[in-house]
C-alpha cells in the first residue's frame, strides 16, 4: 500500500514539472528589457520573450580596498560575464558601471556586490551583480 502511494504521488510530482515546461515555462528567471536587477554568482537569467540569456560565473579577483581601510590603490574586481554562448572577461574599477554591447543589446554592471568590508569574512559565494540590459 505505501509503495502504491509514493508512486502515485512520485507520478503526480513528475507530470507537474513536466507540464510546466511544455507550457510555455522558462526554465530561468526572467527580466525585463531596461529593467534593473541583481544576478547571483553562478545564477542564469533570462529576458522575457527574448533568447537572451545572461550568466555570471565567476569572479577570478577581487582587489578592492575593503571599506574602512586606507589604501594606496582602489583595487578592482575582475569577473566573468556570460551571454548565451559568448564570454566576457569584466573589470570594473573604483565603484564605475562596465558596459558591453553584444547580440544587439547594451549590458551595464552598475555594482559588484557585495564590496569588501575590512570587518567581515569575505564569502565567494555571496557575489551578486547590479545590472541592467537594454536593447539598442
Amino acid at each position: 500500500m505505501k509503495y502504491t502511494i509514493f508512486c502515485l504521488l512520485f507520478a503526480a510530482f513528475a507530470f507537474t514539472a513536466c507540464n510546466d515546461k511544455a507550457s510555455g515555462g522558462s526554465e530561468y528567471p526572467e527580466f525585463n528589457d531596461g529593467e534593473t536587477f541583481e544576478l547571483g554568482l553562478r545564477q542564469t537569467m533570462k529576458m522575457k520573450g527574448k533568447k537572451l540569456t545572461v550568466s555570471f560565473p565567476d569572479v577570478t579577483q577581487d582587489s578592492r580596498c575593503p571599506e574602512g581601510v586606507n589604501c594606496v590603490r582602489a583595487g578592482e574586481v575582475k569577473f566573468v560575464l556570460q551571454t548565451n554562448d559568448e564570454m566576457h572577461n569584466l573589470v570594473q574599477e573604483n565603484k564605475k558601471p562596465v558596459n558591453v554591447e553584444t547580440e544587439g543589446y547594451k549590458i551595464t554592471v552598475e555594482e559588484v556586490m557585495p564590496y569588501p568590508k575590512s570587518t567581515v569574512t569575505k564569502d565567494p559565494d555571496a557575489y551578486k551583480l547590479k545590472m541592467s540590459v537594454t536593447k539598442i
